[in-house]
C-alpha cells in the first residue's frame, strides 16, 4: 500500500495554493507518497489538475452530520500515515483527528486553543508569530519537521485542466485573436482598505496595453467587484477588457498563458508565481515578508511609509490606506513592470499552458 499523506487547507484560495509548496517536499522526501488534499469546494478546480495530487476531498459547507461523516469515513479509508494541518481553526484540527492520520502536523496558537495543540503532535510556529518570514517557509516548516530536508522552499505550482484550457481559449480567439502577448491585471478587493484608486489602475492598464497586447481585467464576480473593474476599463480608454463570467478552471489556463501579471496582494499574483508568470504585487496595509509569491520573476511595489504593513483597517480616515491611494503607478509600480519586461524570458505566442 502507498504511503499517504492529507494537506488541509480549507482556507482561502491564496492560502492552497500557497500549500502546494509541500507537495515537491513530501514527493522528494517519499519518492512514492500518494498526496490528497482537502479544501473547500470553491478551492477544489485548484488542486485537482495538479499531476502529483492523487486525489481532492471537498469538506462540507454545512454542519450536517450526514455530510461530516460521509467525509471522515472517506478520509479514514485512505488509511493516512501523514496530515498536514495548514487552516490554524479548530475545524480543520478536527478533521486532521478524524483522518486517522498517525502523523498530525500543524501551527501551533494561542494557548488557549488547548484542544487544538493536543491534537497537532508535529507543530512549528505560523506567519502569524514570525513577521518576515514567507508562509511558504511556514509550510516548509512542517515538512522539514516530518523528515524533509529542503533548506528552502520550493516553489508552488499549479495545473491546467483541459476543460480549462479549452474555455481559456475560446476566450483568447475572441478577445485575441491574433494571439498576441497579453496581461491579466486584478485590482479588485473584499476590503475597501486594499483598492488601489482607480485611476492609478487605468493607467497601469494602458502601459501594459502599449508594450504589450491585450489587457484582461479579473474579477471574482463578488457584488462590488464588476463595478471597479467596470471602472477601470472606461478610465483605460478601452485599453482594458472584464474577463468576466469564466470559471477558476477557465481563468487559471488564462493567467498560465500570460506574459505578464499585475494585481493586488490576492489569488490571481499567486497563481502568477505557480506558472512561472512574471509578476508586480501591489503591497499596502498587508506584509510582503509573509505574502510575495515565490519566484525569480515575481516583485513587490510598495512605499516606503513609516507604518507600512500595519495590517490594520486604514488611515486617513474612512478606512482608506494611504500606501495604496498615494502609490502612483509612475513612481512606484512602472519600474517593476519595466524591468520584468526587460529582463524576463520572453514567453511565447499566448496560450494556455498544456493541460496536466
Amino acid at each position: 500500500m502507498a504511503l499517504k499523506s492529507l494537506i488541509i487547507s480549507i482556507k482561502h484560495l491564496g492560502d492552497v495554493v500557497t500549500s502546494t509548496v509541500l507537495i515537491p517536499m513530501l514527493k522528494g522526501r517519499f519518492p512514492g507518497m500518494e498526496i490528497h488534499y482537502l479544501v473547500n469546494p470553491g478551492a477544489a478546480p485548484l488542486v485537482e489538475p495538479h499531476p502529483e495530487v492523487a486525489r481532492v476531498f471537498r469538506a462540507p459547507r454545512s454542519s450536517g452530520w450526514r455530510s461530516l461523516l460521509s467525509l471522515v469515513r472517506g478520509l479514514r479509508a485512505e488509511r493516512y500515515e501523514y496530515a498536514f494541518d495548514l487552516s490554524e481553526g479548530d475545524r480543520s484540527a478536527f478533521l486532521s483527528l478524524a483522518s486517522g492520520a498517525r502523523v498530525r502536523a500543524g501551527y501551533f496558537t494561542d494557548r488557549k486553543y488547548f484542544a487544538r495543540n493536543l491534537i497537532t503532535r508535529v507543530k512549528a510556529p505560523s506567519w502569524k508569530y514570525l513577521p518576515r518570514r514567507a508562509v511558504t517557509e511556514c509550510h516548509a516548516d512542517l515538512a522539514r519537521a516530518v523528515g524533509c530536508a529542503d533548506p528552502l522552499a520550493p516553489m508552488a505550482s499549479l495545473g491546467v485542466s483541459p476543460g480549462g484550457a479549452a474555455e481559456a481559449a475560446a476566450f483568447l480567439s475572441l478577445h485575441n485573436p491574433a494571439g498576441d502577448p497579453y496581461s491579466v491585471c486584478h485590482f479588485t478587493a473584499r476590503d475597501p482598505i486594499r483598492l488601489w484608486p482607480a485611476e492609478h489602475c487605468a493607467d497601469a492598464a494602458r502601459f501594459l496595453r502599449r508594450r504589450l497586447g491585450p489587457v484582461f481585467l479579473a474579477a471574482s464576480g463578488a457584488d462590488g467587484d464588476m463595478p471597479f473593474v467596470e471602472r477601470v476599463a472606461e478610465l483605460s480608454g478601452g485599453a482594458a477588457v472584464p474577463a468576466a463570467d469564466m470559471s477558476l478552471s477557465g481563468f487559471m489556463a488564462l493567467v498560465s498563458g500570460a506574459r505578464g501579471v499585475l494585481g493586488l496582494d490576492s489569488l490571481v499574483v499567486h497563481m502568477a508565481g505557480a506558472y512561472g508568470v512574471p509578476a508586480v504585487t501591489l503591497f499596502g496595509p498587508s506584509r510582503e515578508a509573509n505574502w510575495l509569491p515565490k519566484g525569480p520573476w515575481v516583485r513587490a511595489a510598495h512605499m516606503d511609509l513609516p507604518c507600512r504593513s500595519c495590517v490594520t483597517g486604514g488611515c486617513l480616515g474612512g478606512g482608506v490606506s494611504r500606501c495604496l491611494k498615494e502609490m502612483d503607478f509612475e513612481t512606484f509600480v512602472r519600474p517593476h513592470l519595466e524591468e520584468l519586461l526587460e529582463s524576463a524570458p520572453p514567453r511565447g505566442a499566448a496560450s494556455p499552458a498544456p493541460a496536466a
